[in-house]
């Protein structure tokens, strides 16, 4: 079986495996459950979700056009929303949605170590996921204290990892070498505002959750403080396309050993995927050409060698 051949296979088994997660936990929940506590949900609430969608893309962009200027010629902010919402469109169909590194094709040069600056955005969303965690689990009253301790632990292997690659891949690839030296420009106050728009992010999609599931639980602040929890976990299992099936799961998993009713996590949890994840993915699709993808993927994965 030549390369093709496995990474399609791969990938169908991905995304069967996804499905099947997700059906197994609709089977388990049952559809009317689901179904009522849908239609418990104010129409209004949904609207200001899908409003701060807008917002999210919109912060992501500032924050990734700093990392722009230190690695393409030319470029301003809705080339940084372009870049973006193609990412989007290409970690649709990749676990963990690592594809999203592939923002460099929305650019005619350096494709290489953009993909590596959309790589260390992707690394620093999920660092600060993992700060808002452990400041949940350590405040929730509906967790346990030695899960902490898991969180710190994720912590440190995540910084040890770093600092051991980027001092590895910096020796013996080209591309690090010159990746670093251009990273090294970035200045502090530019990396405080790298973080700041990292932060905010986490902020406002949780926030879309808690508007989802807020009303069914009477508003419970406690609520808040489970879902950086179950992102940060989501982050950490890549096993099916577009994590499709394993963000609900984890959040049926998690809400249901707090004692909670899962329906409304589970329900809140696809609205998420269908307002972040999957409607931006067809915007960018259709907003970069599906066909400038296809011609232009074969020559970033050369770019990346």
């Amino acid at each position: 079986m030549n390369s093709k051949h496995y990474s399609s296979c791969k990938k169908l088994l991905q995304l069967l495996l996804g499905v099947g997660f997700l059906g197994m936990i609709v089977f388990y929940l049952k559809v009317e459950n689901l179904i009522i506590a849908a239609q418990q949900l104010d129409p209004l609430l949904l609207v200001i979700t899908a409003g701060l969608t807008v917002v999210g893309v919109f912060l992501q962009s500032f924050k990734w056009g700093i990392f722009l200027s230190y690695c393409q010629p030319v470029c301003n902010f809705w080339k940084a929303v372009d870049s973006i919402l193609l990412g989007m469109a290409l970690g649709l169909f990749t676990p963990g949605r690592l594809g999203e590194i592939g923002r460099g094709l929305a650019f005619p040069s350096n494709r290489a170590v953009t993909g590596i600056f959309a790589g260390i955005d992707r690394l620093i969303s999920v660092f600060c996921g993992l700060i808002l965690s452990i400041f949940c689990i350590y405040h929730s009253d509906l967790l346990k204290m030695d899960l902490v301790l898991v969180g710190c632990i994720f912590f440190i292997v995540i910084c040890v990892c770093f600092f051991f690659l980027r001092k590895v891949l910096g020796e013996r690839y080209s591309i690090f070498r010159k990746f670093r030296t251009q990273s090294e420009s970035i200045t502090t106050k530019e990396l405080f505002f790298i973080f700041l728009y990292s932060m905010l992010f986490n902020f406002i999609f949780c926030f879309q959750f808690f508007l989802l599931v807020g009303a069914h639980y009477e508003w419970d602040l406690n609520i808040v403080l489970l879902i950086p929890i179950m992102y940060t976990i989501k982050s950490f299992l890549p096993i099916s396309i577009g994590d499709l099936g394993v963000r609900e799961g984890v959040a049926v998993l998690l809400f249901s050993q707090c004692g909670l009713d899962p329906e409304p996590a589970f329900n809140a949890s696809l609205g998420i995927f269908i307002l972040n994840v999957l409607i931006p993915a067809i915007c960018g699709w259709f907003w970069c050409g599906g066909r400038t993808i296809s011609l232009q993927l074969a020559d970033f994965k050369k770019g990346l060698k």
